[in-house]
């Protein structure tokens, strides 16, 4: 008799098996289970003194083949598949129900003589914009530049023109100079292109000067001729110096601030003007550049017109034929904006002694 069946019988203890090959009585037990059950693997029957299974015998209940015992039986024989649709077979409902055209049956309605056709236009004229037209047409001719184009091709350049690079635009030079000017793609070239037009800008600067009538102008219309008359005959030098000076003491009458105070009002972004202060702010804006400080102790002298280097800081290289020229079409700009000012702008009946920015 087996070891295993030695405990069963209870011949030997689990633990005296134990003993006996070198394991625990736990272990004995466990495989006394399997071995029940007949699943004492090989893995789990081995030891030190060989094969277990050996030496106590087999599992007692081999796995059965049930397939043998119980063969797969084909029941398609008892059960064939059958064909619905030779039992149902599709009925064609058309002919029970036929498609019914609802158009026929509710036929639409004529509206048109409940709800007749309404002429809007009657009820509602189109308004008449003419007046209106006249009116726009007018403001504009009253307060537009005159010398400008009718559409400024961009504000940006119109901008750069006037505050960056000092250049006047307004009554001075004549309109095909100033399309000429917003054409060109730098300050270089546009100040190439005044000097090509020195007589005809000249020229402008002496007729628009002529127009000037109001009192407070009246004091610096002859040094105005003077200095045009001066770059007329070439003298230069002398025309920029006299039309620094006057452009200085019209601001300064006019606007009656500091240098650096109207340097920075007088910058404009032409986009935010309305129509009736443009060309008097516009006029004005060149000054910013016109009165860039300079000291020799902080920096390069600039070589566009300039205020400070032409009264403190005279040298031949700042009194150039293109300052010269822009110093005067700068002095006829700035007098011909106070005058139109003076004139026509006139709150309480009485002219203002200091222009509003």
């Amino acid at each position: 008799m087996s070891a295993v069946r030695r405990v069963e019988s209870g011949e030997l203890s689990a633990r005296q098996i134990a003993e006996e090959i070198g394991v625990t009585a736990g272990t004995v037990n466990r495989w006394r289970r399997k071995w029940r059950a007949g699943t004492l693997g090989e893995s789990q029957a081995r030891t030190k003194d060989g094969d277990l299974r050996q030496r106590y015998g087999t599992a007692p209940w081999p796995k059965t083949d049930y397939s043998d015992l119980f063969p797969k039986i084909d029941t398609t024989a008892l059960f064939p598949k059958i064909d619905y649709s030779d039992l149902f077979p599709k009925i064609d409902t058309t002919a029970l129900f036929p498609k019914i055209d609802y158009r026929a049956l509710f036929s639409k309605p004529d509206y048109t003589s409940i709800f007749p056709r309404i002429d809007y236009e009657k009820l509602l004229p189109r308004p008449d914009f003419s007046e209106l037209r006249d009116w726009a047409r007018e403001l504009r001719r009253r307060w537009w530049p005159p010398n400008w184009p009718a559409e400024v091709p961009s504000f940006e350049v119109l901008n750069e023109i006037l505050n960056e690079d000092g250049i006047p635009l307004v009554w001075v030079p004549r309109q095909s100079i100033v399309e000429a000017l917003f054409a060109a793609k730098d300050r270089r070239e546009r100040v190439e292109i005044l000097l090509n037009e020195r007589s005809a800008v000249t020229r402008d600067c002496q007729e628009a000067t002529a127009k000037m009538t109001h009192p407070r102008t009246s004091g610096s219309k002859p040094l105005a001729f003077a200095a045009i008359k001066a770059l007329s005959d070439g003298h230069d030098e002398a025309a920029q110096a006299l039309a620094v000076v006057v452009t200085e003491s019209a601001v300064q009458t006019a606007l009656a601030k500091s240098y650096s105070k109207i340097s920075h009002e007088v910058r404009i972004d032409a986009a935010e003007i309305g129509l009736r202060a443009l060309r008097y702010r516009a006029a004005l804006a060149p000054v910013a550049s016109f009165y860039t400080p300079y000291y020799p102790s902080t920096g390069e002298k600039p070589s566009a017109l300039s205020r400070h280097v032409s009264v403190h800081y005279a040298e031949s290289d700042h009194y150039t034929s293109a300052n010269s020229l822009l110093s005067v079409l700068l002095m006829t700009s700035v007098l011909l904006a106070l005058d139109d000012y003076w004139s026509r702008v006139q709150p309480g009946g009485e002219t203002e002694e200091v222009m509003t920015l």
